[in-house]
């Protein structure tokens, strides 16, 4: 059986091979789907871990809700890197779709085999996620060069800094008292973006 990326990295290898455009399409988006997964499951995880915090915090263990609040942050910070390279994903499609209509497919592809091959030699959407600064770097070159208005995306840090643990802990304590709590950093916002490109590449 043939793996996504593996697909991709072949689809890629220049000098031997004119790229498959549409097997490469099509492997993008069944990796955007692997993503797209990913963050459901981390996102049950980022419930069960609000549920005990909520039941810690009103049988007054602090210790317990400062552990869970660490926690939660991790795992919000996973599902931002994951939307982070959901975003990168549709960008790229999104570019090669758009040469598709002006007669620039080999010049984009040139340039997206370039960003594609730094995931290229993994079996699964985990590169991806493990790579999206990078990714980002050489999606917003190209778009320089080519002139292309781009969104930029500050990175999603990996360290869990006391500030975004005390706003967890403030968000975990409004939940055990009923009230609403705020959206972290990124969420909203980058989630709208994605599917305006979701839209754009399905007209």
């Amino acid at each position: 059986m043939v793996t996504p990326l593996g697909t991709i990295r072949k689809a890629f290898i220049w000098g031997r091979n004119r790229p498959n455009i549409s097997d490469v399409k099509s492997r993008l988006r069944v990796l955007l789907r692997q993503l797209q997964r990913q963050k459901m499951r981390l996102e049950d995880e980022v419930e069960a871990i609000k549920f005990s915090a909520i039941r810690a915090h009103r049988e007054g263990d602090l210790a317990a809700v400062q552990a869970y609040a660490t926690e939660l942050v991790r795992f919000r910070q996973m599902v931002l890197s994951i939307d982070r390279s959901r975003f990168y994903l549709l960008k790229i499609l999104t570019h090669i779709q758009q040469a598709q209509t002006t007669a620039k497919t080999s010049m984009v592809l040139q340039d997206v085999g370039k960003i594609l091959r730094i995931i290229g030699d993994a079996t699964d959407a985990g590169r991806v996620v493990a790579n999206v600064d990078e990714i980002a770097r050489r999606l917003e070159e190209f778009e320089i060069e080519r002139g292309i208005a781009g969104t930029s995306l500050d990175s999603a840090t990996s360290n869990v800094s006391p500030e975004a643990v005390s706003r967890a802990m403030s968000d975990i304590e409004a939940l055990a008292g009923g009230r609403p709590t705020g959206t972290y950093a990124g969420s909203d916002s980058l989630e709208a973006t994605i599917r305006a490109l979701e839209q754009e590449l399905d007209r």
